[in-house]
């Protein structure tokens, strides 16, 4: 099974930066909130950028995961699954907007995999999305800019694993 495991990286950046506390949420079982955390996370999402598969909201260590991805898709399940032990997910839960963002844009680019595309696609799409959330006032220009440039760093890790994939196969 696949794992994309991008969002691990991108927090860290966003902590790095002072956009996001380090607070780490503790394991806690599904809450009555989070039927409406979800509404309002797609709330941010234009409608052609709406999830195609169902939005579950897991502990990945709960689902044998040994390390906690932020977002991510298994092979051949329609669904994206999103971490409910994140500092941005907790974050998210209090109602701030940024984290909110963050993670409408974590579901569009996991829903890039679901589309069949690959990482450097899925890094575009979510790049492209930020910058909407900027143009609409749905995210600070300052904070955008900050998760754009993490963002394109990201994709040029994968680009570069891909080069050199390409030019070694196995």
């Amino acid at each position: 099974m696949a794992l994309h495991d991008w969002t691990k990286s991108l927090v860290v950046a966003l902590i790095a930066n002072g956009l996001a506390s380090p607070l780490i949420a503790s394991p806690q079982p599904a809450r009555d909130g989070d039927e409406k955390l979800l509404q309002q996370v797609l709330a941010l999402l234009p409608d052609d950028k709406r999830p195609t598969v169902p939005i579950r909201f897991v502990n990945p260590r709960e689902m044998g995961r040994t390390s906690d991805p932020g977002a991510f898709t298994l092979d051949n399940v329609p669904a994206i699954y999103v971490s409910n032990q994140t500092a941005a997910f907790d974050l998210a839960r209090r109602g701030d907007r940024y984290a909110l963002a963050v993670l409408a844009s974590c579901i569009w680019h996991e829903e890039q995999h679901v589309r069949g595309r690959g990482e450097v696609d899925a890094y575009n799409a979510q790049i492209e999305l930020v910058m909407l959330f900027v143009r609409t006032n749905r995210m600070s220009e300052a904070r955008g800019e900050a998760l754009v440039k993490t963002l394109r760093g990201l994709r040029s890790q994968q680009q570069l694993q891909a080069t050199r994939a390409a030019s070694h196969p196995r």
